[in-house]
């Protein structure tokens, strides 16, 4: 028995649906990534993407009853498609898949089902270079009738994690070295702590984005707006039973800094 496809609207995603979706973005080893997850995605259409939320097309591959493709979209118009997620702040954009290393029949058959659909003009920005998928969708994509134009126009600042914490901070000496000079600087003066809300702990996990969010407007940085705040509390509220979100303040001398 082979793949099915079809597309799927926002209705149509079941909650069995998304905790498989869940598993598939948080299944993918170094190119798993929140931005991926249904988690994320949901937060974005019930709050700051609800404008779209009515034109949300979601291209899906299935293996029976088990999801193994996703490429969530939004349609502009009958002919202009867009990927999911502006506005709410998305860092990255790429198809969801159950495993670290592509399957490119199920990118076949996603390209298959935005092409069947009408859409000419689809506009997928920040796919990760990194990402072995990237190139096999517009390799799919090409082969579904789309001319692709690809450009590099930013780049993104990810460390990735290899071992135990012990031997990250080995990998990063010089910022260690760092770290420790200002802290050594700063305990004489002041009692310096950092406290850390974990992800069974919710009202916690509230509390510590109320607190970031109080910094945040003290800093050089412009204010979040309420959009940004009630996106960022809902994926907390989403994700944290996943066990993934934590919140660390830093205090100095009981002041959140």
């Amino acid at each position: 028995m082979g793949y099915e496809s079809s597309i799927l609207a926002v209705a149509e995603v079941t909650p069995e649906l998304a905790d498989a979706w869940d598993a598939m973005a948080a299944g993918r080893g170094p190119q798993a990534d929140v931005y991926d997850s249904h988690a994320w995605l949901s937060s974005w259409w019930d709050t700051t993407g609800t404008e779209a939320a009515g034109r949300l097309r979601i291209p899906a591959v299935l293996d029976g009853d088990r999801p193994v493709g996703l490429l969530p979209l939004v349609s502009l118009s009958s002919g202009r498609w867009e990927f999911a997620g502006r506005g709410g702040g998305r860092m990255r954009y790429r198809p969801v898949l159950a495993t670290e290393q592509p399957d490119p029949e199920v990118l076949g058959l996603l390209a298959e089902q935005v092409a069947r659909a009408g859409a000419r003009d689809l506009a997928l920005p920040r796919m990760p270079g990194r990402d072995p998928a990237t190139d096999l969708l517009a390799d799919a994509l090409g082969q579904a009738g789309f001319r692709v134009a690809r450009r590099e126009r930013s780049s993104d600042c990810l460390a990735l994690v290899a071992g135990d914490w012990e031997e990250h901070r080995r990998r990063f000496g010089g910022y260690e070295k760092s770290v420790k000079r200002f802290a050594n600087r700063l305990r004489p003066l002041w009692d310096v702590t950092l406290d850390e809300h974990g992800p069974e702990d919710q009202a916690g996990l509230e509390e510590g984005y109320r607190l970031f969010a109080g910094v945040h407007t003290h800093s050089w940085k412009k204010p979040l707006t309420p959009a940004m705040r009630t996106q960022a509390l809902e994926l907390l509220r989403r994700s944290g039973p996943r066990g993934w979100p934590r919140v660390y303040v830093l205090r100095v001398a009981g002041v959140p800094a």
